[in-house]
């Protein structure tokens, strides 16, 4: 026996040269099939034109070599189905159609089955197979038009198979499979081995005939239609979810743009709302400030009405304090100018008239000045405070000189006309003592000279010749009047030099009755002092003390006119 795979199952077929005793036939012969038989065959066959000859026998015989090999590729046709099939069933998208190819898979293992024993029932009639081929063929007929392959547009590949569409063609099989099940009881009772030869010629023509049938390549063209029919499906579904994705993201960007235009009205809305809030309440501040200004002004109005009935009260009452207290003021008072004419009389010798001759060059500007300022302040404190009742008067100069106070009481606000000096300019000699001559010459004619010459500069030696001219001249008139001069040069300078020192040296001598030094009591000062910006205050309350006791050695005024005059001379004769 010679194992044969045949779709699937491995059937046991008695070879053709092999001489084992088969299976006894039921009778020693083959006998001639029946005229009815044939003519019924006939009728069967007649749709699909597969007419079984007379001559069948001699075909089969010449096809019995080919048995095992044909019978091989219906086995891996059979096998490419079921893949096919399986593949169809990972290919469901819903249930019902898994469910439909699954029934479909069970039904092709059991048509598989099913042919094997069509296979050995053809092995005890081969007349049958022509109803087989018929029912088979009816079925795949059927198939084809509920798949619509060859594309009439009956039915389409949407359709989902379900085995009610082919019942009756199922059911025909089975009436074959059922007729060819009892040919094989009969078959198998034959055992000689001229029946078991066109057994096997039988199954080989069989077998020729399902492997070269279009049957089985129209199911799997069937199946790869199928195939391509469910991935353009999968591509339409695919377009159409982009599609619908497309529409649904456009849906949202305008559900999206809807919710921000209504926040955005309900914060115009809020906004509206609050801005008619704020100007109401704008309305009511300024009703309220205007209602406050009204009240404020009728409440200054009449705090000032009292202020001036108090203010004229006090007016009336002051008058009345004055009234009364004018009459002692009246007796003080002359009493006052009694004692002042009193101590003229009485001092009209010993009263200095103090000329400060003070430089408004452009180099005295800024922090010399504003030490200038407080030098003067208190030198006139340092003044007052012993008494004094001299006399001052005020020059400034730079190339021209301006009297800024002339013969005022010591008390004057000397400090306050230099504040409103702006230095500026160069500086000149000549202009300045010219001024303190005009100055000396004038009321008190009786006080005696005090000049202050202060300058950080210097001017040229036509300027200075001249300027000392004037100073000689001036020194020799006072001494032929019987007065007393005396001039101290204050030079400002943060570096001192004795170059400065000779230059100013002659007019010093010139001023001062050839003197360079004056004696004031037991000791002996300087009549030209270089002083830095920073010593000007305590200078000038030096140069007060000088004053002061100038004035009280005026007993001794007789003899120092003489000599001053005596100096004066020398000093013109030495300007000449």
């Amino acid at each position: 026996m010679d194992a044969v795979p045949l779709f699937g199952i491995t059937a046991f077929l008695p070879s053709v040269d092999d001489g084992t005793q088969g299976v006894q036939p039921a009778v020693a012969e083959v006998k001639e099939t029946s005229p009815e038989f044939f003519d019924a065959q006939q009728q069967r066959d007649r749709g699909v034109a597969m007419n079984v000859k007379s001559g069948a026998e001699a075909r089969l015989q010449a096809l019995c070599n080919d048995l095992p090999t044909a019978s091989k590729e219906a086995y891996q046709l059979a096998q490419q189905v079921r893949d096919d099939t399986k593949n169809m069933i990972n290919c469901c998208v819903d249930e019902k159609s898994k469910v439909c190819h699954d029934g479909l898979l069970e039904m092709i293992d059991a048509r598989e089955r099913r042919h094997f024993e069509l296979v050995l029932a053809i092995a005890r009639g081969g007349h049958q197979c022509g109803n087989l081929l018929q029912a088979v063929t009816d079925l795949y007929q059927r198939i084809d038009k509920i798949f619509d392959i060859e594309g009439s547009g009956n039915a389409g590949s949407n359709v989902s198979f379900n085995s009610k569409f082919v019942q009756q063609e199922l059911q025909h099989l089975d009436v074959v499979i059922t007729d060819l099940a009892s040919t094989e009881q009969t078959l198998c009772s034959l055992s000689s081995v001229d029946h078991r030869d066109k057994l096997m010629r039988a199954i080989q023509a069989v077998s020729r005939q399902l492997c070269t049938s279009d049957i089985l390549a129209n199911l799997a063209e069937t199946l790869k239609a199928k195939s391509r029919i469910d991935e353009q499906q999968d591509q339409e579904h695919l377009k159409r979810g982009e599609k619908q994705a497309l529409v649904w993201v456009a849906e949202a960007e305008k559900n999206w743009h809807k919710t921000r235009l209504d926040h955005a009205m309900e914060h115009r809305e809020r906004t509206k709302s609050n801005l008619d809030a704020k100007r109401k309440e704008l309305q009511e501040l300024q009703t309220r400030e205007s209602v406050s200004r009204e009240d404020l002004l009728r409440s200054h109005k009449e705090c000032q009405r009292q202020l001036d009935k108090q203010v004229k009260e006090l007016q009336e009452r002051t008058e009345k304090e004055q009234a009364k207290l004018q009459e002692p003021i009246d007796l003080c008072q002359d009493k006052t100018v009694e004692l002042q004419n009193r101590l003229l009389n009485l001092g009209s010798h010993n009263i200095n008239h103090i000329i400060l001759v003070v430089d408004k060059s452009g180099s005295m500007c800024g922090t010399r000045w504003r030490s200038l300022l407080r030098a003067v302040d208190a030198f006139q404190k340092a003044c007052v405070a012993k008494g004094s009742q001299d006399r001052v008067s005020v020059i400034t100069f730079d190339v021209d000189a301006t009297s800024l106070v002339t013969a005022a009481p010591i008390t004057s606000d000397i400090v306050g006309k230099l504040g409103r000096v702006s230095p500026s300019w160069g500086t000149a000699y000549k202009p300045a003592w010219e001024k303190v001559q005009e100055h000396a010459a004038g009321e008190p004619s009786f006080a005696r000279i005090f000049v202050v010459f202060l300058s950080d500069g210097l001017t040229n030696n036509d300027d200075l010749t001249a300027a000392r001219a004037t100073a000689a001249k001036m020194h020799a008139d006072a001494a032929a009047a019987n007065r007393s001069m005396c001039a101290f040069f204050v030079h400002v300078d943060d570096a001192p030099s004795p170059q400065i020192e000779e230059h100013l040296m002659p007019l010093v001598k010139a001023a001062n009755g050839g003197q360079n030094r004056k004696a004031l009591g037991e000791s002996t000062v300087d009549l030209l002092t270089p002083v830095g910006t920073a010593d000007l205050t305590s200078h000038f309350a030096q140069l007060a003390s000088y004053v002061n006791m100038e004035k009280c050695h005026g007993q001794g005024l007789g003899k120092g006119a003489e000599v001053s005059k005596r100096a004066g001379d020398e000093g013109k004769a030495t300007a000449l």
